[in-house]
């Protein structure tokens, strides 16, 4: 039992070697004299056992288009970098450093030039407010476009307070303030006060407030103007430094969970130097808005939007907004089954009818953002990436002609767009059997792609296929007939030779893509076949299916399930139906107990992590209707 135990803690600490990507920049400067030569800068994140966290690592490439030369640097350790951010030219670099001292944390806004740092800025001593947002929903770090500004979010400064009864010292033992400015006084009795934040993983971030800093008055300020009942986020620069644009949450009559739900009310804003602020998408209908991103030359401005109700996350649509008109209209609209590709994406809803080959099917948009520089050179083009149905792919979006092409991966598996600039696309590409990757290229006027890798990771999943399984759900008076689900298992085996481990996705609004997961390469090493099943009520395949579970939880989902696992077990000969094991969380660790509970004499074992089981708690405490 030790030997066999040891086996399986050695695999995963091998697995936790392989870092994800979670950012790239192409550097303006680094395009040299050389012809073809740029330079990129990768941001990684890797599991460190020893010290049960994650470390950050920044990776620098040098890479000639050219000739596909290139040079990987060794990477630097960047684990107190939350924040980071260059100016326009890149003459200066920002840094938003956060360190723990005595268990405290503290801020430090640090200002580089070429040559050494300029200005570093201890946050905590000044008190014009509470921690910086990092996060994906709210941070923001970006220069003004004549460098001299740097936006960022924070938390509201929370006035002093203290009890009733503190003891106090005699007035005539305290010596007179030789001070001009009296300090805070505290309100007595507030020091619980119970103040909502915005739920899982932002707990603590109850009231977010833009912070300016000027460079050249070195000046902190806090923006005024946001209206009382708004958490301002994710801000840019209006295209003459006049103002900023951002998204604001709706935080009356309350604040319900917002990470991986799409659906608070929110608006796109602008707010003037002068603290006027006024909403730029719709505010007569109930929509959440999100991922403002200007055009280069200034005159567009996009984002993403959808109804601000329903399920937490949904088909997203594309919109533009004429910056001098005020006019908005609609690019890539909702889609309820899938359209092909090459026609309007404004318009079509698509058809029910499953396409025999999906490789031209388009089923709507699904991210949860923009990448910061998404634009080509035209001004007319874009970049963005979605899942869609096995894969996260990226598309080249044509704003005029309101058409989408996709971008073409050399590899099987998700492709993710991570910078765009002067045309130079920067990718990451991972698959359930290949860790990430990145890939460059320029984008020709032809969309001709010649993807030049630039980091390789070794891995050992040759023994491995991934197979895409498309399941007729085939039950009567369902509008949605099929779902997806994903297969990884050994290419060669003896009949009933593997175990099968059953891997429901929570959400429920979510979906499995073929991209790397330390958990299903942990099982498939340990010796499991893997399904991840895309039961209806997944994004990434229409609308429709994500409306479809609503008022069917506990049934169409948990069918699904069975069915997906069924269909493995008669299309596989390898796989032992008899040693058949649940693994899921959240809404997935709901299914399985389901599964066991419905199932008694068919499964093996069951492994759910914060399964959603307790309906006595839930029924308070959740927006979840069913």
């Amino acid at each position: 039992m030790a030997a066999e135990i040891d086996k399986f803690v050695n695999i995963y600490r091998t697995l936790a070697q392989f870092p994800s990507i979670s950012s790239g920049y192409i550097l303006k400067n680094g395009i040299s004299s050389l012809k073809d030569s740029i330079t990129i800068l990768s941001s990684w994140t890797q599991r460190n056992l020893e010290r049960t966290k994650n470390t950050k690592f920044q990776q620098t490439h040098v890479v000639n288009l050219g000739t596909k030369d290139k040079t990987n640097m060794i990477p630097t350790d960047t684990s107190n970098e939350v924040l980071f951010a260059f100016s326009k030219s890149e003459k200066y670099r920002a840094v938003m450093r956060e360190v723990q001292i005595n268990e405290v944390k503290k801020f430090h806004l640090e200002i580089w030039n070429h040559y050494n740092i300029i200005k570093n800025i201890s946050l905590d001593t000044l008190e014009i407010h509470g921690d910086v947002y990092s996060d994906v929903e709210f941070g923001s770090f970006v220069w003004s476009n004549n460098e001299d500004k740097l936006l960022y979010i924070a938390e509201e400064k929370v006035p002093k307070a203290e009890p009733f009864y503190k003891p106090k010292p005699h007035s005539q033992d305290i010596a007179p303030s030789t001070s001009d400015s009296s300090p805070e006084k505290p309100i007595k009795g507030a020091e619980y006060v119970y103040r909502q934040d915005w739920g899982e993983q932002l707990v603590g971030k109850c009231q977010s407030v833009i912070v300016c800093y000027d460079l050249t008055k070195d000046l902190l300020s806090v923006l005024t103007g946001i209206p009382s009942d708004l958490c301002p986020g994710q801000v840019v620069w209006t295209p003459d430094d006049d103002g900023v644009v951002g998204v604001a949450w709706k935080t009356t009559p309350r604040k319900l969970g917002l990470i991986f739900c799409t659906c608070r009310l929110s608006y796109v804003f602008h707010l003037n130097r002068a603290g006027e602020f006024r909403i730029l998408s719709s505010d007569s209908e109930q929509l959440s808005a999100r991922s403002p991103r200007f055009s280069p030359d200034g005159k567009t401005l996009v984002w993403l939007e959808r109804g601000a109700e329903g399920p937490h996350h949904a088909c997203m649509r594309l919109v533009k907004y004429d910056w001098s008109s005020g006019k908005s209209s609609t690019v890539v609209d909702t889609v309820e089954f899938g359209v092909k590709i090459g026609e309007p994406t404004c318009e079509s809803t698509g058809s029910q009818e499953r396409a025999e080959d999906e490789s031209n099917i388009f089923y709507g948009l699904y991210n949860l953002s923009l990448p910061r520089r998404c634009w080509l050179n035209d001004n007319q083009r874009l970049l963005l990436s979605t899942g869609q149905r096995f894969e996260t792919k990226s598309y080249v979006v044509d704003i005029e002609s309101n058409t989408l092409s996709e971008l073409q991966s050399p590899y099987r598996g998700s492709l993710t767009v991570l910078d765009v600039y002067n045309d130079i696309l920067l990718c990451a590409h991972s698959s359930l059997v290949e860790p990430s990757s990145l890939l460059v290229t320029r984008l020709s006027p032809t969309q001709h792609i010649n993807w030049i890798p630039l980091t390789l990771c070794q891995n050992d999943f040759n023994q491995f296929n991934v197979d895409y399984l498309n399941i007729d759900a085939d039950y009567k008076n369902e509008t949605v007939k099929s779902f997806s689900a994903l297969f990884l298992g050994p290419k060669s085996a003896q009949a009933k030779s593997t175990p099968l481990v059953i891997i429901p996705h929570g959400g429920p609004h979510s979906a499995y893509s073929n991209a790397y997961s330390l958990g299903a390469a942990f099982f498939a090493q340990a010796g499991y076949a893997v399904l991840l099943i895309n039961y209806r009520g997944s994004t990434c395949s229409g609308e429709a299916s994500v409306r479809f579970l609503p008022g069917k939880v506990g049934d169409a989902d948990v069918r699904d399930c069975m069915r997906a696992t069924q269909h493995v077990w008669d299309a596989y000969a390898s796989v032992d139906p008899a040693r058949s094991v649940l693994f899921g969380g959240s809404h997935g660790g709901f299914l399985v107990t389901h599964l066991s509970g419905q199932y008694p004499n068919t499964f093996r074992a069951v492994s759910t992590r914060n399964p959603v089981v307790d309906l006595q708690t839930m029924g308070y405490t959740t927006d979840i209707m069913d």
